[in-house]
């Protein structure tokens, strides 16, 4: 372009000095800036140019543009119609009509074609990824993450008209968008499995929907409920992977302090996931609304009374507590531990009804209630310090403030007696054999959960039960001593830290436990569990390894939550499961739950 001879001399040494030049030696973005402005100039009216090296011109800077991966969606589009030979007929044609519909999209019916189109072509350009390499791979890719960025104004769209028909929600075309923006998501690489689930569910609750259906309602509630936590995922992905990294390289690089500050939540509000939760607050209002729901969601109803106090999470109170309280938070983990005194608690956050919290609650006859409205929630902020009555049933929520005295929290007789309830049974620690049939296993043997599913297994054999059971082996207590046993200088450290355990100051405490998980981690599972349950199950099965401790499911002590059982596991990866599991003898709700009641941790065995 430089060595033209139909354009002036002054305009030759611009292009070769400012541009050619430049690419030569270190190309960068600013490079299509220049190139952008000298396209300005020859194409602004009267500028006199030469049609053919306006044409040339304009071919370069299109490709400076790919070069640098600026190009717009529909230039990336564009550019596979042109390059016709490389796609398949079926993408070509998802191609224009996704063009044509993006081009005329203002109604909602039309901005759902565009919507469904979009998905579509993201659905056959993930097929097409993974048998390409190089440049075109990376063209691809672009042009999808292209797509994908427009999904984000698509549903923005979508949703402002949602919004503007106030109570009378467009419910079919809304949960329509819901699912194809839960397929994006899954497109684009985010809990794919938790998404198709959620998609699932969607396709089955819109078939014969209607909204005067109160059953109908509170299933779909459920759903969404799911959906939103998939949102709050991402968000808690994204607060633990920047915000440590920004804040060093940003002052590395001098960057504006507020910039720095709110770069994580840039990112969240960018992604399609923040329209996805804006969408499903809409949604739940509307549920609310038609299902006559009330803002409370009870998990565990009751009456009782207390002092109200805040907490950003429950492991943050001092407890145990001698005087009774209600704790109010923004949101829980479901996993926490309830300290001792705390009568009742009142949660800002959708919380599932069989989450580990609430089990816990449910056992310790501890009140229980969601608020979803933020303004009572206030209004309960507002009010802290002051003596809270929770009188709860399913049908009717009433709190009162009193200026009765303070009840007294937990006594010193009642932690007895919950410390007596907590008695550990004895065992039996099979060294012999390393998998167990479901039939043979006993509470001494495999634990109260395992003895439980092989109680199910029977009844389920029994002639009209109605019901039928998941197969299942056990691997008994005592296996991962063994296992430790084997590795003699792991167990003489993992001896020595378990008999320090509670004599050590809280840091320590919890450095230590992090040491017990990894020197189980380390054991080396039994090949004879490999095999026997490579046998028992088809290598494409998936199995749920779950946990079965001496030291839950007992009388005074359910220990809901304090253990990890893994789902999704395939049979060639059992051994590290197993492991992980063991290792959850150790997890820090665990190995606080046996201190808070005197359960020596010497006496605690995984199945």
């Amino acid at each position: 372009i430089a060595h033209r001879n139909d354009i002036p001399s002054e305009l030759k040494k611009e292009i070769k000095n400012t541009l050619q030049n430049k690419l030569h030696r270190c190309a960068g973005p600013e490079d299509l800036a220049t190139s952008a402005a000298l396209l300005k100039r020859i194409t602004a009216p009267n500028a006199g140019y030469s049609p053919d090296f306006v044409k040339e011109f304009r071919e370069f800077h299109r490709e400076l543009k790919e070069f640098f991966n600026a190009s717009s969606l529909e230039e990336q589009l564009e550019t596979m119609l042109r390059e016709s030979s490389v796609h398949n007929s079926h993408i070509l044609e998802l191609v224009h009509k996704f063009l044509e519909a993006k081009e005329k999209a203002h109604t909602t019916d039309e901005l759902v074609t565009s919507f469904e189109l979009l998905t579509m072509l993201r659905s056959q350009f993930t097929e097409k990824l993974k048998g390409k390499t190089g440049s075109r791979r990376q063209k691809l890719q672009m042009t999808d993450i292209g797509l994908e960025d427009f999904s984000f104004v698509l549903l923005s769209q979508l949703i402002n008209l949602f919004d503007a028909l106030e109570k009378e929600i467009n419910w079919l075309p809304a949960l329509r968008c819901l699912e194809l923006a839960i397929e994006n998501l899954r497109l684009s690489g985010f809990d794919t499995k938790e998404c198709q689930a959620m998609e699932s569910e969607l396709k089955a609750w819109i078939r014969g929907f209607r909204p005067q259906d109160r059953e109908q309602l509170i299933r779909l509630k459920a759903t969404i409920d799911r959906c939103r936590r998939l949102a709050e995922v991402y968000c808690n992905r994204i607060l633990a992977l920047f915000p440590e990294k920004v804040e060093r390289l940003g002052q590395s690089l001098g960057v504006d302090r507020h910039k720095i500050k709110i770069f994580c939540e840039v990112d969240i509000r960018s992604h399609l996931v923040f329209q996805v939760s804006k969408l499903i607050a809409l949604l739940l209002k509307g549920i609310r609304r038609l299902a006559s729901l009330p803002p409370w969601d009870v998990i565990v109803p009751g009456k009782t009374s207390g002092r109200l106090v805040e907490a950003a999470c429950l492991d943050d109170l001092p407890g145990p507590f001698d005087k009774a309280i209600v704790v109010l938070m923004e949101k829980v983990e479901g996993d926490e531990e309830i300290p001792a005194g705390i009568v009742g608690l009142i949660v800002a956050h959708e919380t599932p009804l069989l989450s580990h919290l609430a089990v816990r609650a449910r056992q310790g006859e501890i009140v229980f209630i969601v608020c979803e409205d933020a303004d009572r929630y206030s209004e309960l902020k507002n009010s802290l310090g002051k003596q809270i009555v929770l009188d709860i049933s399913a049908e009717e929520v009433n709190l009162e403030f009193s200026s009765s005295p303070e009840q007294e929290g937990i006594t010193e007789r009642k932690r007895k007696v919950l410390q007596k309830q907590a008695q550990v049974p004895d065992l039996l620690l099979c060294s012999d054999r390393k998998l167990l049939p479901l039939d043979q296993v006993r509470p001494a043997t495999g634990g109260s959960k395992a003895d439980a599913s092989r109680r199910l297994e029977e009844l389920s054999q029994i002639e009209g039960a109605g019901f039928v059971t998941s197969p299942g082996v056990v691997v008994p207590f005592g296996v991962m001593q063994e296992s430790l046993n084997k590795a003699s200088v792991l167990e003489q450290e993992y001896r020595i830290l378990v008999s320090r355990l509670n004599e050590l100051p809280q840091s320590d405490f919890f450095e230590a436990l992090r040491k017990l998980q990894s020197i189980i981690r380390q054991l080396d599972v039994p090949d004879e569990i490999i095999s026997g349950v490579m046998e028992k199950f088809v290598r494409d099965e998936r199995l749920m390894v779950r946990s079965s401790a001496n030291c839950e499911d007992l009388e005074g002590l359910s220990g809901a939550g304090l253990y990890d059982s893994l789902a999704n596991v395939s049979p060639p990866e059992i051994a590290q499961a197993v492991k992980k599991v063991w290792s959850s003898l150790w997890t820090r709700r665990a190995a606080l739950s046996r201190k808070k009641l005197d359960i020596p941790h010497d006496r605690a065995y995984m199945a």
